[in-house]
């Protein structure tokens, strides 16, 4: 992990140019591809080998983007799903939720604008289960077996780490959300790839 987060800010030697004022401060809305529990965490094979990416989302975004001291920034990100997304066979939805506050580092280089961003992050879970009742194989035959109902929500604290181009006012960008980070069992990642659009500030 420490050589994740060092991997990342040692790109800050490669910035050939520093911004002087960061273009994307401001305000952004966009839209995102969550992947939980990816790089191998979770299968959906039958024989139980891991798959690159895991479950998933799509959730919606706001952003913030003010700076502080040349060429870092501050940039609180919410997300949120509004379409929960759906387990198999549909006994139950999750609904996501994450707040970023990175630090960001701003920097030119072929024209365009570039970010590098660390910083914590919280997400939220928000499990219903369906409730009643659903038909499924037993091995010879099929039985009735029950589905959980109510709600349960689980809260993880993160390492967000980023990389994002921007081009006013369009931001692209890929950001891994760190769960466990100092836990080498626990430790999970999650991806998201992004597409934000600039509606005010600088």
């Amino acid at each position: 992990m420490k050589k994740l987060v060092l991997g990342l800010f040692g790109l800050l030697g490669l910035a050939a140019t520093p911004l002087a004022s960061a273009a994307s401060d401001g305000y952004f809305v966009g839209i995102g591809l969550y992947a939980q529990n990816s790089l191998s965490k979770t299968t959906k094979s039958d024989d139980g080998s891991g798959s690159l990416f895991g479950a998933y989302s799509f959730p919606l975004v706001l952003r913030y983007s003010t700076e502080v001291s040349t060429p870092w920034s501050i940039a609180p990100a919410f997300y949120y799903t509004i379409l929960p997304r759906s387990s198999g066979g549909g006994t139950a939805t999750t609904t996501f939720l994450h707040l970023s506050i990175p630090a960001v580092y701003s920097f030119t280089g072929a024209s365009h604008e570039y970010e590098l961003l660390v910083g914590p992050g919280l997400s939220m879970y928000q499990i219903r289960g369906a409730g009643g009742t659903k038909q499924l194989s037993n091995g010879t035959g099929t039985s009735t077996f029950a589905i959980p109902g109510g709600d349960a929500t689980s809260k993880l604290v993160t390492l967000d780490l980023g990389f994002a181009w921007f081009q006013d006012p369009h931001r692209l960008s890929f950001d891994l959300f760190v769960e466990g980070a100092g836990s080498e069992d626990k430790r999970t990642f999650n991806i998201l790839v992004g597409y934000m659009y600039k509606f005010g500030g600088m």
